[in-house]
């Protein structure tokens, strides 16, 4: 696929760019490669004498001298507002010609701008990818039945749960009509390669997504992660305590030294904290020392009662948030409508990239 440099008569840092930004998006698609040879569409405009506007005979002659049996070409303007429009042709021979038309921005003058990538990148979709048939499943959880309208277009009935449809890609928008009220409606983005599920609403308010399932409610996800996570904290945080209680603080050096002067039989907490010398044989220790393995055995009691509630309440919030975890799975409601309805689409060419997130909401 060649894409010619755009012709222009005042616009040639932004005709150049939006040419260079083409080639880019084409080099990055899967579908086609980019022709080898730099050719400018005003060359051939002069060198065949077509005039400012190539007519389908000048187009084909153009065809004829690339050898190739496709290629982009366009016009660009200046116009009011600071702005430039672009006049785009896919020319393939022995077919229609498509035609795209877009205003932008002149100050978009250097081809790895995001925002000309981006451009460009619609641009070449709408080219290629015109008239194509994408497939449609139309879910219907509620099975409402009535006329359904495709972009304000009668579409024939729908009944039961799902409906499949062959349509242009693109953006559509689907309403479920009875009695000349909207009882459902839906939207979302028809693409060529693989069929996509659109989800029907009820009500006729179009700015609010009330499911017509409401077997699951969209907090039970959300809530169970957050359970678990909690739950797995406050075990952790046990575990760390029960650990610490059982090594003395982790082998501290106060309880250490006042233990190893102890009479057998006596507790090293019992004695720390109430030091006595029928307690200490060899005389009672310092009372720094004694005090810092009090600390300790203090801290040690906290832990254990902290144990006591940490355990338990964690082990219920990890089994209840796994509970909620599965039931959700097993239902299908507005989250699985949010996953179909979000599409990351990457985009990278030799000198620039970007992350596309189309969100339908």
């Amino acid at each position: 696929l060649h894409v010619l440099e755009f012709y222009t008569d005042d616009a040639d840092d932004q005709a150049k760019a939006l040419t260079l930004a083409m080639r880019s998006r084409v080099r990055a698609s899967k579908d086609y490669s980019l022709a080898d040879g730099d050719f400018a569409l005003g060359v051939f405009l002069a060198s065949l004498k077509c005039g400012d506007i190539p007519d389908v005979a000048c187009q084909t002659a153009i065809g004829d001298k690339l050898k190739i049996d496709r290629y982009i070409w366009g016009i660009m303007r200046k116009v009011q507002g600071g702005q430039v429009t672009i006049d785009i042709h896919l020319w393939q021979r022995g077919r229609q010609d498509v035609r795209q038309q877009l205003t932008f921005s002149d100050n978009l003058t250097v081809p790895e701008d995001q925002a000309l990538q981006k451009i460009a990148d619609q641009l070449l979709n709408k080219l290629v990818n015109f008239g194509k048939i994408g497939v449609v499943k139309l879910l219907n959880p509620g099975k409402i039945a009535g006329d359904l309208f495709v972009d304000g277009q009668p579409h024939g009935q729908i009944r039961g749960d799902l409906a499949e449809l062959s349509l242009p890609i693109g953006e559509r928008h689907f309403e479920v009509r009875s009695g000349g009220k909207v009882v459902a409606h839906g939207s979302g983005l028809v693409s060529p390669n693989n069929p996509v599920e659109i989800e029907l609403y009820g009500g006729e308010d179009k700015s609010s997504q009330v499911p017509l399932s409401t077997d699951q409610a969209v907090w039970k996800k959300p809530a169970s992660y957050a359970a678990i996570g909690v739950g797995g904290a406050m075990v952790l945080g046990a575990a760390y305590m029960s650990l610490w209680s059982a090594t003395n603080g982790f082998g501290n050096d106060s309880i250490k030294q006042v233990s190893s002067q102890l009479r057998g039989g006596v507790k090293v907490c019992d004695a720390a904290r109430n030091p006595s010398a029928a307690a200490f044989p060899r005389g009672v220790p310092d009372p720094t020392l004694t005090a810092d393995a009090a600390k300790v055995c203090d801290r040690g009691d906290t832990f254990k009662t902290l144990q006591t509630i940490f355990y338990p309440v964690g082990g219920l919030l990890i089994a209840g948030g796994a509970y909620l975890l599965y039931s959700s799975s097993k239902e299908k409601g507005p989250e699985a409508v949010i996953r179909r309805h979000i599409e990351v689409v990457p985009l990278v060419g030799h000198n620039a990239g970007y992350v596309d997130l189309r969100v339908t909401f």
